[in-house]
């Protein structure tokens, strides 16, 4: 019986151990997804005219895609909580551009908008093209599923000692 409980007890540390690890190389790829020589320096606005459309990749990430291989990541200040991709984004800005530091709240499209996030703000924004792209979105897939596998069948988040 008490080689048994050893054995469990083995696994559960092995487990353990693959999920520890698995978070903190995850956290990594989250911080800087790709080597530092393929950051190009932030920009500082990127004109609404060359975006064709702004998606939401997760609670702090924003995708504004232009034509061809040009594409604009911004990430927020801190977690912008309850936003969706299926959000409007309400900027508060008059000048035609997103730019670092504008502000911005998710809304639903009703008769009268519905307020869903509270305002977010951008803080930084960098231009990535398309094998960036795909980098950064498989790092928030595998952030999405990690998530999941840490959480308890009964949708509360397992406790992390």
């Amino acid at each position: 019986m008490i080689k048994h409980i050893f054995a469990c007890l083995t696994v559960v540390f092995f487990i353990w151990t693959r999920v520890v690890a698995a978070e903190e190389s995850l956290e990594t790829i989250l911080a800087e997804p790709l080597p530092s020589e393929a950051y190009a320096a932030p920009v500082r606005c990127v004109a609404m005219r060359t975006s064709s459309r702004i998606e939401v990749l997760d609670e702090y990430t924003l995708l504004m895609r232009g034509s061809g291989n040009r594409s604009w990541v911004a990430q927020t200040y801190q977690r912008c909580r309850g936003l969706r991709n299926e959000h409007l984004l309400d900027f508060q800005q008059r000048r035609g551009r997103v730019c670092t530091g504008d502000s911005f709240r998710g809304v639903i499209p009703a008769s009268e908008r519905l307020v869903v996030t509270p305002v977010c703000g951008i803080r930084v924004i960098h231009e990535v093209d398309n094998d960036q792209l795909a980098a950064l979105g498989h790092a928030i897939r595998a952030k999405r599923l990690t998530s999941t596998v840490l959480s308890s069948g009964d949708r509360k988040p397992a406790a992390k000692e």
